[in-house]
């Protein structure tokens, strides 16, 4: 399982792709994808703290790549990275709640783009460590079942919950489940819901 922030470099430049893994590696877990396909796969099997994207890439637009996060409610926080200055696509950035530089220098942005996502990351993981604890203990799961509760709440989809646990998919839908049937829920996603608003609810009263 992941700990702690982690960051998806979207970049097929091999030297600019190198520079922001390595910056970004010496601090937190740090994957790599070269094209719009391998970032889309990258996406599916885990949730990341924060996107670091290039616009033109050899199989489509960093944009378009965002704007589709974005359509299914996925709200990571995302640095665009261009190597064209036009103002159009800070603007475009902006209505997709993005940060936007332009090379070629980038560094900086990026490491102050990563220091800010990886302390949001931190924080709400930290704020809802105490809230599963307290429904796992209610609800009587399992530490595998728990394990699984805690990885949905961080946004991990179910399609990654086997390679994520290292386990086989049949063993993930048993443990889900018993998980579903301890908390009587019909799904993952009414569950993290329920989790997330005691979150939040706590945090309102300690307010």
């Amino acid at each position: 399982m992941s700990i702690g922030p982690n960051f998806l470099v979207v970049e097929d430049d091999e030297l600019v792709g190198r520079a922001f893994a390595s910056v970004l590696g010496e601090r937190w877990t740090t994957a790599w994808a070269r094209t719009v396909s391998a970032a889309r796969e990258a996406v599916a099997t885990r949730r990341y703290s924060g996107i670091v994207l290039d616009g033109g890439l050899p199989d489509g637009l960093g944009l378009d790549f965002l704007s589709e996060l974005r359509a299914r409610s996925d709200r990571t926080p995302c640095l665009f990275v261009s190597g064209q200055f036009d103002p159009s696509l800070a603007t475009r950035c902006h209505a997709l709640d993005a940060w936007c530089v332009f090379k070629p220098e980038v560094l900086d942005d990026v490491v102050v783009f990563a220091e800010r996502s990886a302390a949001v990351a931190t924080s709400i993981a930290e704020s809802s460590r105490a809230v599963v604890d307290d429904y796992s203990a209610v609800a009587r799961l399992s530490a595998r079942e728990t394990e699984i509760l805690r990885l949905v709440l961080a946004g991990t989809p179910r399609s990654g919950l086997a390679p994520e646990l290292g386990m086989s998919e049949n063993s993930i839908k048993t443990l889900v489940r018993r998980l579903l049937r301890k908390v009587d829920a019909s799904n993952l996603d009414e569950v993290a819901r329920r989790v997330l608003e005691e979150v939040l609810r706590r945090e309102r009263v300690a307010f």
